[in-house]
């Protein structure tokens, strides 16, 4: 289990009914998993995770507004170059006691869970903590697939050559050899109209 940093954990007793600020300069490191995808190699967070949120109690909740973001270089899924991607994400977070059944409890109630159940970011003890919620923001915010820029052409499945940056001229080349075999092939459209 992750140790917390202190920063990222507030104490329920400092929020009320009126909207309080709070701001937070964090280390890639302080998340688990954006740690580990430096560590894998899938992305390296030239920044600091900057976060700017408003906190309050609405009721049993505790809602939070505000912003997440960083720059993190990330590789090209086509051509393979380093680029920055910045990452800048909105946040809006519910937060909701997490009240636990007894493992000896014989009545276990099963309930369907109301829509806004499911965002809550269940808590327990007297402190949120802001990590996993942040990181989660983060990590649905970055590309499934990185691309350094929409247009990207990726590299010559020939030669590998930077077609951004070359024209390498295998386009016009044969056929890779594998498909020569079926470069004669003809097939006949055999459906009668």
């Amino acid at each position: 289990m992750r140790k917390a940093a202190s920063e990222l954990l507030i104490s329920i007793q400092l929020l009320g009914e009126e909207k309080k600020s709070f701001s937070f300069q964090e280390p890639a490191n302080a998340f688990p998993v954006l740690a580990e995808m430096e560590k894998r190699g899938e992305g390296f967070f030239l920044s600091p995770i900057e976060i700017h949120l408003t906190l309050c109690r609405v009721g049993d909740l505790y809602r939070g507004e505000g912003r997440a973001a960083t720059q993190v270089e990330l590789q090209c899924g086509r051509c393979l170059e380093k680029f920055v991607f910045p990452l800048d994400v909105d946040l809006s977070l519910t937060f909701g006691r997490f009240s636990a059944v007894s493992e000896d409890s014989s009545e276990v109630s099963e309930r369907e869970l109301a829509e806004e159940d499911v965002s809550l970011i269940p808590f327990a003890g007297e402190e949120l903590d802001l990590c996993e919620a942040v990181q989660e923001q983060f990590l649905m915010a970055l590309p499934v697939r990185a691309l350094c820029r929409g247009d990207c052409r990726g590299l010559c499945s020939y030669c590998g050559a930077d077609l951004n940056r070359e024209t390498c001229g295998c386009a016009e080349k044969d056929v890779n050899p594998k498909w020569r075999a079926l470069a004669g092939l003809k097939i006949e459209d055999n459906i009668k109209k």
